[in-house]
């Protein structure tokens, strides 16, 4: 056991020493758009991730986020009403290629751009409804569930901008588009378009 800390605890001084290391949190906004029709889900996201220099102001960025999303919705009708509560959650392993460098020494920029694997880890939605009076009821379901149509597994692309303070503090806005069709063999297709803002501290 100790010779596992120990090895884990060399990798970690070895990522440290020849990249940069952030970890960080902000607000995550997402949309599933299929035709003329769309729902946006709005929710925070924590991840880490590690810049290797390759060659001058030229690096890769690969990360790991995980996303926890939700979508609400009400309708009321005469004495009927009813709420839909979809919630989400996804990991997300991002492999960016970055650009940048220094406006002053406690300044400097990146610009990113690249891939994301994406995998859903649940997706429920909740109905409940109600009449004037009697009461309400309520149902969940899993959409991931046995027979399920909608996909677990996205790949996204996109980029972003990054702004660091004093080699300490970053700033973090990016933008990504799925490329794949959530729903098996649907026409339009389903595709997830993900914006984040967010910041981070920096190892």
């Amino acid at each position: 056991m100790k010779k596992i800390i120990t090895v884990l605890a060399a990798a970690v001084v070895s990522v440290a020493a020849f990249a940069q290391v952030g970890v960080g949190a902000g607000y995550a906004n997402s949309v599933l758009k299929q035709g003329d029709k769309s729902t946006s889900f709005d929710g925070v996201y924590v991840g880490a991730n590690a810049n290797f220099q390759i060659a001058g102001a030229l690096g890769v960025m690969p990360g790991v986020t995980f996303e926890y999303l939700m979508s609400n919705k009400s309708a009321a009708l005469s004495i009927f009403s009813g709420d839909s509560q979809k919630t989400e959650m996804y990991i997300d392993v991002p492999v960016k290629l970055t650009f940048g460098g220094d406006v002053s020494k406690d300044l400097a920029w990146t610009v990113y751009a690249g891939p994301t694997a994406s995998f859903g880890l649940s997706s429920t939605n909740k109905l409940t409804g109600g009449i004037a009076g009697l009461g309400t009821a309520s149902t969940t379901t899993d959409n991931y569930k046995e027979g399920s149509s909608y996909g677990r597994f996205d790949v996204l692309v996109g980029g972003g901008i990054m702004i660091d303070f004093a080699k300490m503090l970053r700033f973090d806005a990016g933008y990504d588009y799925g490329l794949m069709n959530r729903i098996a063999d649907a026409d339009p297709k389903m595709n997830r378009a993900m914006f984040h803002v967010g910041v981070a501290y920096l190892f």
